[in-house]
């Protein structure tokens, strides 16, 4: 018979995954959308060749610099609902409280219904997790499948049953259409863990790795596949490539270009600091997620250590292999990447509040049944966390009222560590610890950068900060209104209405004009196509009518090909040549159309 109390877990659940929805919920109203990720979902919503090959131009001549897998459920909502941010964030509020649900069901499957709560709790307050809630980033649909690959892979180790496995191997693809090499960093916690504790002989277990590693890694490159085996003339540019190979903006560019190892075009968004541990307690990554390394770190550590000794098959045990092998290969991989946006560490937050929640079961079991030296030990630990958090309070500068409070629910948890009152011990704990986050948390709602969604007001920029709305500056500025309603009433019969750089021609992407082609690709004329002669044929074989002049050789806010700098993307590549010609080409053989609005041309 279930207690009164497990009975209620299932719906604290329910409530911490409302209570979040409806934060974020509230959040968005304030419209901070991704001026890249937007305009390339409206690209995609109303032409399924557009949809999936990840198009980010109607036209479908210039794809987007990754697998569009995140883009896809964007794409959906923007199909149905038409263009707005309701539609581009939804999806994001959804992924988000999916994951917590995800994430109690599988931390209750490790360690009981109590610590899921918990896991759950401090999934849903940690503030890089709230940031990225109301932007349209990937990272929210990347944490969402690699949080059902950790329940698959926990029901796997308990079962041995191969469906399991191969779900687990499928959510892992399913994040590889997201994140693409990064999503491959779960695969070494899996397969070890699944070595190590599954039941069943060993050759068994190899056998099924290797069937359900398989399907995965086919399942994982079968967008790839798609774009490579498709000739390049049917579909779009792979965007991220100088070669339009997706093998290259995947491996390359995407993968090995992230660390300084690629010979090739490479990107670095150096937004989080420098590389090296210093990187997740540094004034950004801190406040985002690092609050809660001194507890996960420890009770890793420790959990290994009470565990060790049990059965091969203990699910206790295998749990923290798992979570502690999806924490520190992810985490040490994100730590030593030449740059990161600080919003990718949420690929890793999951496992981060899975041991920290572990880690407070370890204290509320040493205080219940042991009350000693243990009992002793957890107190000590708790004082040294909740230092670490009023250290992080006065280090921002802000909300110092929180220290107070902080150290005041501190004092009760020891004084009821003093008398073994493990509940009281535990709950107070838990409020110290979470004050800080919840409230970094809430201060992001509403007020969050499109571009590096962050808690860190030292970095935000102001609401939506970073890249207009909508995506990219129109030509000739208040006229772009005038300029959507000409070309649609234009039916010129040629592939191409209209073509410009993504940062002139974005709105017209999102006013729905159709034909419209981006010159440079989708990122800030990032990409080598078209060349000036490519160009100079598509207008004279009457396959492109009108061309848009140029806002800037590399778009109004210098983020292209060479561009960077402390904080931006730094990028090389094919690009800054083709891009030099083309523009020459068109200041020598375009010219303003009579009757059209300024900044449209025509060709010859």
């Amino acid at each position: 018979m279930l207690t009164r109390v497990q009975r209620l877990v299932p719906w604290t659940v329910v409530a911490i995954a409302i209570a979040a929805g409806v934060l974020y919920l509230f959040a968005i109203r304030e419209g901070s959308i991704h001026g890249y990720y937007s305009p390339a979902s409206a690209g995609m919503a109303f032409d399924w060749h557009n949809f999936i090959y990840g198009s980010a131009d109607t036209a479908g001549f210039a794809g987007v610099d990754k697998i569009p897998g995140s883009l896809w459920p964007q794409a959906l909502a923007v199909s149905i609902f038409g263009y707005g941010t309701w539609a581009l964030l939804i999806p994001e509020v959804l992924a988000s409280v999916a994951t917590i649900v995800f994430l109690y069901l599988a931390v209750a499957r490790w360690l009981g219904r109590k610590t899921g709560v918990i896991a759950a709790l401090m999934y849903a307050c940690t503030p890089v997790v709230a940031a990225v809630a109301q932007v349209n980033v990937p990272e929210a649909w990347f944490a969402l499948p690699l949080t059902i690959s950790g329940y698959f892979t926990i029901r796997a180790v308990q079962s041995g049953k191969l469906w399991w496995l191969i779900g687990s191997g499928f959510a892992i693809a399913a994040a590889f259409q997201v994140k693409m090499l990064q999503a491959w960093l779960l695969w070494p916690a899996v397969i070890i863990v699944y070595l190590i504790a599954a039941p069943g002989t060993l050759w068994k277990r190899i056998w099924q790795l290797l069937v359900a590693g398989a399907i995965s890694l086919v399942a994982s490159l079968s967008w790839v596949l798609l774009v490579w085996l498709t000739p390049a003339d049917s579909r779009p540019w792979v965007g991220g490539s100088d070669t339009n190979s997706p093998w290259e903006m995947v491996f390359g560019y995407n993968g090995l270009g992230r660390f300084g190892w690629w010979t090739g075009r490479t990107f670095i968004a150096d937004f989080a600091g420098s590389s090296g541990l210093s990187r997740l307690v540094g004034p950004m990554l801190a406040v985002d997620l690092g609050w809660l390394l001194p507890i996960a770190v420890v009770a890793l550590v420790a959990g290994i250590v009470i565990a060790g000794r049990r059965a091969r098959t203990d699910i206790v045990r295998a749990g923290w292999i798992f979570f502690g092998l999806w924490f520190v290969i992810t985490g040490a991989t994100l730590v030593w990447a030449s740059g990161i946006h600080t919003f990718y560490v949420l690929a890793y937050a999951p496992a981060l509040a899975a041991l920290a929640a572990g880690g407070v079961k370890i204290g509320y079991d040493s205080i219940r049944n042991s009350p000693n030296r243990w009992a002793w030990l957890s107190g000590a630990f708790f004082v040294v966390q909740i230092a670490w958090m009023a250290w992080l309070i006065a280090r921002t500068g802000e909300y110092i009222w929180l220290i107070p409070l902080t150290i005041g629910f501190a004092i009760i948890s020891l004084v009821a560590i003093v008398w073994h009152r493990a509940d009281i011990a535990v709950a107070a704990a838990l409020i110290a610890m979470l004050l800080a986050p919840l409230t970094w948390s809430i201060s992001t709602l509403g007020t969050t950068n499109n571009i590096n969604p962050t808690a860190s007001h030292s970095r935000q920029g102001g609401p939506g900060g970073g890249m207009p709305p909508g995506g990219g500056m129109p030509p000739g500025g208040d006229n772009s209104e005038v300029l959507k309603s000409w070309l649609n009433a234009q039916d010129p019969g040629t592939k191409y209405l209209v073509a410009g750089s993504s940062d002139a021609a974005s709105v017209l992407v999102t006013a729905e004009v159709r034909g419209v082609m981006y010159l440079g690709g989708g990122f800030h004329d990032a990409d080598p196509t078209p060349t000036a002669s490519q160009l100079a044929e598509l207008v004279l074989s009457g396959q492109l009518a009108y061309v848009l002049r140029p806002i800037g050789e590399f778009g109004p806010g210098g983020i292209g090909p060479g561009g960077g700098g402390p904080g931006r993307p730094q990028q090389s590549g094919a690009a800054p040549a083709v891009s030099k010609e083309r523009s020459a080409w068109i200041t020598q053989h375009c010219a303003q159309v009579l009757g059209a609005p300024q900044g449209l041309l025509s060709c010859t």
